[in-house]
């Protein structure tokens, strides 16, 4: 999701700062500088939640983003994070709005990773989804690669805060112990957070190539997965 992301904040943020509320009028994915997709991307991973894209598209837009600042990143005065997070997703409800394909598209999906959940929701077993995005999105994107969503649990941001909470959620609805869930995640600011709440997390690789993210999963002793398959060793 980190392009959907990097499309979806860059306008907002323009948005916001021009005050004015128009949708129609996006710069395209395509017209956004190389230098600040590889920043974002490279930032991508400290990121828990829509609100702290704010500070993250300022500090690149201003040419103050760097390795030792970056934590300051999560830092957002309310009044900024409640108009930004607003103004995100409405631009966010309003590309699904007018072009649902369009806007799936925007996020890369691997085609393994496709397979495999089918066969887990093709053998009656449930998979726990956890996400800071809105419930529905997860459900498009879902039924776009033809998972049947009967098999598919999903609490969102409405219901969570950060994905540990999301864990405790499906922990008490299923009456599951915590240590006995298997996380697969991508951001390396929900992997951390996990993890040190004694959640058994892996981190998905195969979107991501940030060395910082692997250096950190290293010495924390997480589990790097280069591809889905190699969880079904963890698997019962």
């Amino acid at each position: 999701s980190t392009v959907e992301c990097l499309f979806v904040a860059y306008n907002a943020y323009n948005i916001f700062i021009n005050q004015k509320k128009d949708f129609k009028n996006l710069i395209d994915i395509k017209d956004i500088d190389q230098n600040f997709t590889v920043l974002f991307k490279k930032y991508r991973s400290i990121i828990k939640g829509a609100n702290q894209f704010f500070n993250l598209v300022k500090y690149i837009k201003n040419n103050k983003i760097n390795d030792k600042n970056y934590e300051e990143l999560l830092n957002i005065s309310f009044l900024e994070r409640n108009k930004f997070t607003k103004i995100f997703y409405e631009l966010r409800s309003y590309l699904k709005r007018n072009d649902l394909k369009s806007w799936i598209k925007l996020h890369l999906f691997n085609l393994n990773v496709v397979s495999f959940l089918k066969n887990i929701v093709n053998n009656n077993e449930t998979i726990f989804i956890a996400t800071l995005k809105d419930e529905q999105s997860v459900k498009d994107i879902l039924e776009f690669h033809g998972l049947n969503l009967n098999f598919i649990d999903i609490v969102d941001k409405d219901r969570i805060n950060n994905k540990l909470e999301g864990v405790e959620y499906f922990s008490k609805k299923y009456d599951i112990s915590k240590k006995d869930f298997l996380f697969i995640e991508d951001n390396l600011a929900h992997i951390l957070f996990l993890n040190k709440n004694g959640i058994k997390v892996f981190f998905a690789s195969w979107f991501s190539r940030n060395e910082n993210t692997f250096l950190s999963c290293k010495k924390e002793n997480i589990t790097c997965l280069g591809e889905i398959k190699e969880i079904n060793k963890y698997l019962i």
